[in-house]
């Protein structure tokens, strides 16, 4: 993992490429959790995301199932396969479309193998961020305001 530093990443360090070209990049467990953070790592270049958890300290295995989820959440956006190692919750690999194609059940000592696909194409979300999702929260909090205050000068005529 060439220059990989597990107290933080570098800006040259988000990206890595191996001997045959392929442009991976790994996300330790709650950064899975930030789109924009894993949109900039599949903006940069990155083919395929590894993400690594440490879930053993859930008392309450719902918390792991939503990181599961939260995965195929984050290959839809960026259309990026992602390969999935948790230690007691469940491993995965999941394709471009957010299917979840082979997993291993929590607390289960195994290993598996897949093929994962590349991807070096850029969804709109990849390319221009979460700006769908910005204009419709602008356009929701001015139909409130409007409504509030149409409901406001209502109720004093």
């Amino acid at each position: 993992m060439g220059g990989f530093a597990f107290s933080r990443y570098e800006e040259s360090q988000s990206t890595f490429i191996s001997g045959n070209q392929i442009k991976s990049s790994y996300l330790i467990c709650y950064e899975s959790l930030f789109g924009g953070f894993v949109r900039e790592f599949s903006k940069k270049g990155a083919q395929v995301l590894f993400i690594g958890l440490n879930e053993s300290w859930y008392k309450n295995l719902q918390g792991a199932k939503q990181f599961l989820y939260i995965s195929s959440i984050r290959a839809i956006e960026n259309r990026r396969s992602i390969a999935r190692s948790s230690n007691d919750g469940v491993s995965a690999f999941i394709n471009q479309k957010g299917d979840i194609i082979s997993s291993i059940e929590k607390f289960s000592p195994n290993a598996s193998i897949n093929k994962i696909r590349l991807n070096n194409k850029k969804t709109f979300y990849t390319h221009y961020g979460d700006y769908l999702g910005m204009i419709s929260f602008i356009i929701l909090m001015i139909v409130i305001l409007k409504t509030l205050l149409e409901s406001i000068f209502k109720f004093k005529q």
